[in-house]
């Protein structure tokens, strides 16, 4: 009888282990970023994962991870229209967040916004709408930025209005709001994005990136 009782409790913690397991089961983007002056910072290499959360708790989560910049450097992150290889670059940019670097050039940022399907919208009549689907991140603080890259002139990239130059860029269309394939979207059998997505546990799939310290956060959890 006791082994009955512990056989269906086993069971039961199982149901509903696996229950939780496919409740985190999410959908993602994942890009690249690249350094855009490839010169100045040829060891520097970043990721991106966007967990699609936006129809179920009204954001998504953004976690970027980066390597090999300069040591103890701020940066200003922000979604844009155009990356940092367009002609010309940028476009219209929103500011989502900064981070600082650890003294062996490494950082990691996570953000709760609404990613996906990011956008902004320009006066007129019609008013016009511009997606933000790339990101860029900026030198926060122009007394940071490396000799080699020449920098002169101060760029508006940062809170205070005075920013270096962009420091890395997602590239072509592998921005984050390109996979923009929703659950109301695919409820009407139609996406309005390109980019595949992958369908994946959220804390399974983090913890396979490299953990990484500075500051922002590398939790496992999305």
């Amino acid at each position: 009888m006791k082994r009955s009782r512990l056989s269906v409790a086993l069971g039961l913690v199982l149901t509903l282990l696996a229950g939780l397991g496919t409740a985190q089961a999410l959908e993602t983007t994942s890009f690249d970023l690249a350094p855009v002056n490839a010169t100045c910072l040829s060891g520097a290499t970043g990721s991106v994962i966007v967990f699609h959360k936006e129809d179920s708790l009204g954001v998504d989560t953004l976690h970027l991870q980066v390597r090999g910049l300069p040591g103890n450097t701020d940066f200003a992150v922000f979604l844009t229209s155009a990356d940092g290889f367009a002609t010309p670059p940028f476009g219209v940019t929103n500011d989502i967040g900064d981070f600082t670097t650890n003294a062996a050039g490494i950082g990691s940022l996570k953000v709760d916004a609404i990613i996906n399907e990011a956008f902004v919208t320009t006066p007129g009549n019609p008013r016009t709408r511009t997606d933000l689907d790339h990101l860029v991140f900026w030198f926060a603080d122009p007394a940071q930025v490396p000799g080699c890259f020449n920098f002169v002139n101060p760029t508006p990239f940062d809170g205070d209005g005075n920013a270096g130059p962009a420091a890395m860029s997602s590239s072509g269309s592998t921005g984050p709001a390109r996979a923009r394939i929703s659950t109301r979207a695919r409820a009407r059998g139609r996406s309005r994005g390109s980019l595949p997505t992958a369908s994946v546990s959220c804390s399974a799939r983090w913890a396979r990136r490299p953990a990484v310290s500075g500051s922002g956060t590398s939790s496992a959890a999305c």
